[in-house]
């Protein structure tokens, strides 16, 4: 919310490629816990699933619109030949002309844990110039260990606050960042995302003005909600991929799968994106709510909930039909209070 009165205060309005926005030129964003990741805020609208599925989908190192079309309606328009998004980051990130730039920047931070060489490059000198619907936003990342905390920082040519920065941006390299600290047995430390464009477009004008002058003052993580924590060990995280990706595709053909199989994932992290797909897959092929309910009420009480809860009660216009426990309960009391 500061974000966006900084926007509010201190934008120039400019049109860019046919598209109005309110911009500020270098801004830089600090985030002192990057964990609390799920944004939940009156009016942001945002879909969990979606950004689930995409954070996923760049870790596997795809660029492909098959999976993620199921769950992201408009990444189509961002592709030039209707099959791959160009600009995608999985294939930058794990094969980059061969390079695993994840499996590097852990070689490099477990061999010299202060070296200041572990970056991640994303934007392609050779073909990224070129006239495409889309280039990389995020261009370059770089991880750094003080303290036994591990620091990201994240370089940005050009940042949405509504479809990046609070979209995806902040919650995909949140979820890479846990994983290189569990990788090098390091804390999770700050991120710093350094945006030479930080921009709002003028569709979420309005959005924009009902958040900033919303009463919402304490997230979900004031309540006492966290994020389930990632565990699995690197060497075995490709074939774990692997299998979720199975799942997620038996969930998605409507195929019935016992918790047990779920649970043998092995890792709170990827058990519950795959939960939350699971609703979601329910959501999507129209089953009762009285069905949704059932699934909403086997997830683990903590932020992802939330952020199912705020969708479905969102979607549905009913915000009875789930059954909440104490603190859900308080926090939806005071969230839907401030609209």
């Amino acid at each position: 919310m500061d974000s966006i009165n900084h926007l509010h205060k201190h934008g120039e309005r400019i049109v860019v490629r046919s598209q109005e926005v309110c911009e500020v030129i270098s801004y830089t964003i600090r985030i002192e816990k990057p964990l609390e990741r799920v944004y939940v805020i009156p009016y942001r609208n945002n879909n969990i699933f979606s950004t689930i599925a995409e954070t996923m989908w760049d870790l596997a190192g795809r660029n492909d619109l098959d999976f993620l079309m199921r769950y992201l309606k408009r990444a189509n328009n961002f592709s030039d030949d209707g099959s791959k998004w160009r600009a995608g980051y999985g294939p930058r990130l794990r094969n980059w002309g061969g390079v695993d730039q994840i499996n590097e920047v852990v070689r490099i931070l477990t061999n010299d844990r202060s070296s200041r060489r572990a970056v991640m490059n994303l934007f392609d000198v050779e073909t990224d110039y070129g006239d495409y619907i889309d280039v990389p936003c995020n261009n370059w990342l770089h991880f750094i260990i003080r303290n036994n905390f591990i620091e990201l920082s994240v370089a940005l040519r050009s940042n949405d606050i509504m479809w990046g920065f609070s979209g995806i941006n902040t919650f995909r390299w949140s979820v890479l960042h846990e994983m290189i600290a569990y990788w090098t047995n390091s804390e999770v430390g700050r991120q710093f995302h350094y945006m030479a464009s930080f921009h709002l477009y003028n569709r979420h004008y309005k959005r924009a003005k009902e958040i900033s002058e919303s009463m919402f003052r304490e997230n979900l993580y004031d309540f006492g909600f966290s994020s389930p924590k990632f565990s699995t060990p690197l060497p075995k995280f490709n074939e774990k991929q692997l299998f979720w990706y199975e799942l997620e595709t038996r969930l998605r053909n409507r195929e019935v799968i016992a918790q047990k199989e779920i649970e043998s994932l092995n890792d709170e992290l990827l058990i519950n994106f795959l939960l939350l797909l699971k609703v979601y897959n329910s959501f999507l092929y129209g089953e009762s709510r009285t069905d949704i309910a059932k699934l909403v009420s086997q997830l683990p009480s903590n932020d992802m909930k939330v952020a199912v809860i705020e969708f479905l009660t969102r979607h549905f216009k009913d915000k009875s039909f789930l059954r909440l426990n104490d603190n859900e309960q308080k926090f939806f009391d005071y969230y839907w209070s401030c609209y």
